[in-house]
């Protein structure tokens, strides 16, 4: 019986022609990650963000969405004064300090903080406007003398409004500009499609973004990164512009964005550390 193999032809290699392989730009290891875009750089609640996410290898950039201008103020007189009311820690920036025993009302641990930076001592933490508005009807007399509000000049949410049986005074002390501009590494990042992430902390933040983007003609590319806002009344106004993924938190706290980047469910400190129905001594709050 005779072979097959002797009746093969021999393959001829040399006729075989090398596959022209398609130029690729090298792309460098640290490109290729997702980008994160913060967007308040001088709040505390970003920098400690902002080391969880390098610790993972998250890469970073910042956009300044809201520019704070610091109003001129005379000195604060507290005769008869019965509270302080602040949503901001920026209501304690550059102002008079208020008297250490004056009873504080403040909204979060990053203005309690600073209200504890600034010397006071009886401090009350509620989770959210509302709830602080909840706190003052059932600590104050409406007849114990006038309530001093430190706000921003453009406000959400007016808490002369939540407490109309009360005299609440209203001093704004500072106010947020917005900038409409994307800096070059952001806009850049966004038209490649590069950022998986952005934080955004107000309402007035979250229409600056998207006026940025529309303005540096990247708006549909940013549509596809994942927004992380701080309350779902912002994840509204981005979902009403076109976003998919907006995320909003149940309640409005740093902490919650920072557990949504990194993976981590995080306890409400509000809830184990500063009861809301009590008065809080400043050395029980934790710095981050």
């Amino acid at each position: 019986m005779r072979s097959r193999r002797a009746h093969r032809t021999g393959r001829r290699f040399d006729r075989i022609r090398p596959l022209r392989l398609s130029p690729a730009r090298s792309v460098h290891k640290s490109q290729r990650r997702p980008i994160t875009v913060l967007t308040r750089p001088e709040s505390v609640d970003d920098n400690a963000l902002r080391l969880a996410l390098q610790a993972r290898g998250r890469r970073i950039l910042v956009q300044p969405l809201l520019r704070t201008v610091l109003l001129t103020s005379g000195p604060q007189h507290w005769s008869g004064v019965q509270a302080l009311l602040a949503t901001s820690p920026r209501a304690f920036t550059r102002v008079s300090p208020p008297p250490p025993l004056l009873l504080v009302f403040v909204v979060g641990q990053a203005a309690a903080r600073a209200a504890k930076a600034a010397g006071c001592q009886n401090i009350k933490v509620a989770r959210d406007a509302r709830h602080l508005a909840e706190i003052v009807r059932a600590t104050c007399a409406a007849t114990e003398g006038p309530l001093l509000y430190r706000a921003g000049r453009d406000r959400a949410r007016d808490l002369a409004r939540m407490l109309p049986q009360h005299d609440v005074r209203v001093i704004p002390v500072y106010a947020a500009e917005p900038n409409r501009r994307l800096a070059p590494a952001v806009r850049q990042a966004i038209a490649a499609e590069q950022v998986s992430h952005i934080t955004l902390h107000s309402a007035r933040a979250a229409k600056a973004f998207v006026a940025a983007c529309r303005a540096a003609d990247v708006l549909p590319q940013a549509r596809r990164a994942h927004a992380l806002c701080m309350s779902r009344r912002i994840a509204a106004i981005l979902q009403a512009n076109g976003w998919r993924r907006a995320w909003g938190a149940p309640l409005p706290q740093a902490d919650r964005l920072t557990g949504r980047l990194v993976g981590r469910r995080v306890t409400p400190r509000w809830q184990s550390a500063v009861p809301a129905t009590t008065s809080v001594n400043a050395d029980t709050l934790k710095p981050t």
